[in-house]
């Protein structure tokens, strides 16, 4: 017998269905979302920009355009490079690590032994 699950997103303010969005506020440091549909997003958000816009504004930080995390600083990368080597992971003498490998290594798991 299968079963079906529907999530209904309703706005947090009127309590309306259909098109609800959440948006995410940060005040003091503590971060919120309010799933609000676009007439209460309209008004509530133009309203408190309103007031708050001529306060100030901060820049937010930059978003990172690509997929993978930043290569770690190059002695660690020597440092992981011996490692993996010693435990048996097959590392080029160069370039990038592998987000696998560099887990392994930072977890400090040797390779499992394959087969022959």
């Amino acid at each position: 017998m299968a079963t079906k699950t529907e999530v209904i997103v309703t706005c947090d303010l009127d309590g309306r269905s259909g098109d609800v969005e959440t948006i995410e506020i940060t005040i003091n440091g503590r971060t919120m979302e309010l799933d609000l549909c676009a007439s209460c997003k309209a008004q509530t958000v133009g309203e408190l920009l309103a007031k708050v816009e001529p306060v100030a504004r901060v820049q937010a930080p930059a978003r990172r355009t690509r997929g993978h995390q930043a290569q770690p600083r190059r002695s660690n990368a020597v440092e992981a490079r011996a490692w993996l080597q010693e435990h048996g992971y097959e590392v080029s003498s160069h370039g990038r690590i592998s987000a696998e490998y560099m887990a392994a290594f930072e977890s400090r798991k040797p390779a499992l032994a394959t087969a022959s």
